[in-house]
C-alpha cells in the first residue's frame, strides 16, 4: 500500500533517469498525450513527494503529478529502451493494471502502472493545491508550529485513527501506519482527539515520523524491527499480539471508514480533556 515512505522510494529510483535529462517521448493517460508537446523535448528539473503525492517538474513550468492510490506501481528501468509505447500498451494485456504515464530519456524510462491519478497541468496550479495539505510528515525537520495551529482547529471529537489519516492535518500517512504507530504508542484508534494531551498527540506523531523514516531506505516495509516480523497488528486479525498474545481485533471504522486493527490488551482507550 502507497505510503509517503512509497513515494520517497519511488522518486529516489526515478531521479537518475529523469533529474536533469530531456524527455523523449511520453505517453500513458489521455491528458498527458494531449500535452505531450509539453514534455517531449523539455528537461525534467526536479523528482519530489509532497506526502502522498509524486511530482516531476519540467523546464516548462508544467507538473506532472501522480497519486497512486492503492494500486498504483512505479516501474523504473536504466538505459535507453527502444520499446515502442504500443508494446507497453500490448504487454498490459498481461499485467495486472493499466500504464498510465510512460516517460522515456536517454538514461532509462519510467512506467507508473494503475495509478487513479496522473494528471499534467502548470507548477504553479499543482502547488496552490498541494498548498492544501498538512505539512509532510517526512520533510525534515517537521513542520511542528504550522501542524500544531491545524489539529487546534479539528474537531476535538474525532477519533485520533481518523485524524491521523487526514492529510489536511498531516500528509504522508496511510492506514499501515496509522495501525502500527497507535500500537506502538498502546492508543485505542477510536480515542477522540480531546482524550490526548498534546505532549502525548506529539509522541504518536513522533513515532509516525521515526517508523516512516526508517523505511526509506528501499526494501520490505518492516515497522517492528524484525523483517522476520515486519507488523504488530496490521493484515494480522485474529491472531496473537506479539507483546500480550491477545488476538488482534479489526474493524471498517472511522469516516470514511478503513480496516482498522489493534490489540485489546496494548491499546485501552484513554478518557480525560486535552
Amino acid at each position: 500500500m502507497p505510503e509517503g515512505d512509497s513515494y520517497v522510494q519511488a522518486a529516489a529510483r526515478i531521479r537518475p533517469v529523469l533529474e536533469g535529462q530531456t524527455v523523449t517521448r511520453a505517453g500513458g493517460v489521455p491528458q498527458v498525450r494531449r500535452h505531450a508537446g509539453r514534455v517531449v523535448g523539455a528537461t525534467a528539473v526536479g523528482v519530489r513527494t509532497v506526502g502522498k503525492h509524486l511530482l516531476i517538474d519540467l523546464s516548462t513550468a508544467w507538473t506532472i503529478h501522480v497519486w497512486l492510490g492503492m494500486p498504483g506501481r512505479v516501474r523504473v528501468s536504466a538505459g535507453r529502451r527502444s520499446t515502442a509505447l504500443g508494446e507497453s500498451r500490448r504487454r498490459e494485456r498481461h499485467d495486472q493494471g493499466a500504464i498510465r504515464l510512460l516517460l522515456e530519456t536517454d538514461a532509462g524510462r519510467v512506467e507508473v502502472w494503475s495509478a487513479p491519478t496522473v494528471e499534467i497541468e502548470r507548477t504553479r496550479v499543482i502547488e496552490d493545491r498541494l498548498d492544501r495539505l498538512g505539512p509532510d510528515i517526512l520533510v525534515h525537520p517537521f513542520d511542528w508550529s504550522r501542524f500544531e495551529s491545524l489539529v487546534v482547529k479539528a474537531d476535538a471529537g474525532r477519533p485520533i485513527g481518523d485524524i491521523l489519516l487526514d492529510q489536511r492535518l498531516v500528509s504522508g500517512i496511510g492506514n499501515v501506519y496509522r495501525n502500527e504507530v497507535l500500537f506502538c504508542e498502546g492508543v485505542h484508534p477510536l480515542t477522540p482527539l480531546a482524550a490526548l494531551p498534546s505532549d502525548r498527540l506529539a509522541d504518536i506523531v513522533r513515532r509516525a515520523i521515526r517508523l516512516m523514516r526508517a523505511n526509506t531506505r528501499g526494501g520490505p516495509r518492516v515497522t517492528t524491527g524484525n523483517a522476520g516480523q515486519p507488523a504488530w497488528v496490521y493484515d494480522r486479525a485474529g491472531l496473537p499480539c506479539r507483546r500480550c498474545g491477545q488476538a488482534i481485533q479489526a474493524a471498517h471504522v472511522g469516516s470514511p471508514p478503513r480496516i482498522t486493527y489493534w490489540c485489546p490488551g496494548c491499546q485501552v482507550p484513554e478518557r480525560g480533556s486535552r
